[in-house]
């Protein structure tokens, strides 16, 4: 590894904030988002989308964006077709779609039944109460949330067993720090999963959230604020961090009180004794500091890892590859809706591992290992499918099995400067 005394990595900025701060920006007619934070292909492709009138829109590979961009278009008048690149044709909209006909909406599907692409006539949209279960992504819900303070008399959304429910707590977040006013009421139990972990309350396994939100009809009045770095890109310096004997890596722009869901990542890789401490600088720029401490490790190969990521299901590729390098074996729940991301995860962390020489098995809401291995692919080539958390995730294991990894490039969907920043910590 390199031999120089800390790794500092400067994270892209969070792009689920960017993109919900977008629309904000779009409804409100005033500017939040500075360029520096336009750091990678999502959230310029919403960026550019925002700022065409009535066209053909294409949403690239984005979910967030075709889901974002269905609503702000359904309530803005003009007229688009919203398409996206093959994958993202076979990632369903029909929820959000349907909702939003209930609203008033005009949309059409031009080819196929539930997905796009799709024709959005824009109109004024009317208050109503949406009852929406089971969803298939929060952001179909944070989607509606944002335009909903722009309705005459705001909107009722009745959920019931959602996914993810800490994204939404992110949306409403984010929007009353622009001026809205939203109420949630929840309704939940608490999380009874025996575990083998120190803390019962870190094993994430949350029943899917029930209750309901009111968004009442209070413009956005935003102002410009520091956006806060992205835990989701940390996920894969926290995995290089327990696989390997590294230097201190910093990790700056991260916040202790983070309402990223993905900030879970650093009471998990606890597990793997990575300690997690913040210092601030000078110029006031938070700098978390990762380090190993093997005695603080809770986890070995006789033990089995239980996480449920129902709430925060991208953490999953980096986790699989750290446990199974670190010959951990695991069982993973809350994983169903990966198989509706930019590719199926679990079908490609079981194939791309298996040609690592580790035999994982997917069914219906699980991905487990129970220690089985095989024999490796010679050479191992890595197919990413288009997804950028497969490649950085692969990307880590590469420093412990020699890999080569395909379509290197599909990390700038999240990641633009991930490879520079890689460099900083591969084997020379």
């Amino acid at each position: 590894m390199s031999a120089q005394k800390h790794i500092e990595i400067t994270l892209p900025a969070s792009k689920s904030i960017v993109n919900r701060l977008l629309i904000i920006e779009a409804l409100s007619g005033q500017k939040i988002v500075e360029n520096k934070d336009i750091s990678c292909d999502d959230t310029e492709v919403l960026l550019q989308a925002l700022h065409f009138d009535n066209q053909t829109i294409n949403a690239k590979f984005s979910g967030a964006a075709m889901r974002f961009l269905t609503a702000f278009f359904a309530q803005k008048e003009g007229e688009w077709i919203l398409t996206g690149e093959k994958s993202l044709l076979l990632r369903p909209v029909n929820e959000l779609v349907e909702a939003l006909k209930i609203l008033g909406a005009d949309i059409q599907y031009l080819e196929n039944e539930g997905f796009l692409p799709l024709k959005i006539v824009g109109k004024k949209l009317h208050s109503k109460t949406l009852k929406i279960e089971n969803s298939q992504s929060s952001q179909t819900i944070s989607a509606l949330m944002l335009i909903a303070p722009m309705l005459h008399n705001g909107l009722t959304i009745k959920i019931k067993n959602v996914s993810s429910f800490p994204y939404i707590l992110l949306t409403k977040k984010i929007m009353e720090n622009c001026g809205a006013k939203i109420k949630i009421v929840r309704k939940r139990k608490f999380c009874l999963c025996p575990t083998i972990i120190a803390n019962p309350c870190h094993c994430g396994s949350l029943p899917a959230m029930t209750g309901y939100i009111k968004v009442f009809p209070k413009k956005y009045f935003p102002k410009k604020f520091p956006i806060e770095a992205d835990w989701s890109a940390a996920a894969f310096w926290y995995a290089c961090a327990a696989m390997f004997d590294t230097k201190p890596i910093i990790l700056k722009g991260l916040l202790p009180d983070s309402y990223q869901p993905d900030s879970v990542v650093k009471n998990i890789f606890e597990n793997f004794g990575i300690t997690s401490s913040w210092h601030t600088n000078l110029t006031d720029t938070h700098r978390l500091i990762l380090e190993k401490n093997r005695c603080k490790s809770v986890l070995s190969a006789s033990s089995v890892f239980k996480y449920s990521f129902k709430n925060c299901p991208d953490l999953v590729p980096a986790l699989a590859v750290t446990c199974c390098a670190n010959n951990v074996k695991f069982i993973f729940s809350g994983v169903k809706n990966l198989k509706i991301k930019e590719s199926d995860r679990l079908a490609a962390l079981v194939c791309e591992l298996r040609n690592c020489g580790f035999m994982l098995k997917n069914s219906s809401d699980f991905i487990f290992w129970n220690g089985e291995k095989c024999v490796q692919q010679n050479p191992i080539k890595i197919e990413t499918y288009n997804d950028h958390r497969i490649a950085m995730a692969f990307a880590i294991l590469s420093q412990k099995i020699g890999l080569e990894i395909i379509n290197r490039s599909v990390v700038e969907k999240s990641y633009r400067n991930f490879w520079q920043d890689f460099c900083k910590i591969a084997k020379k």
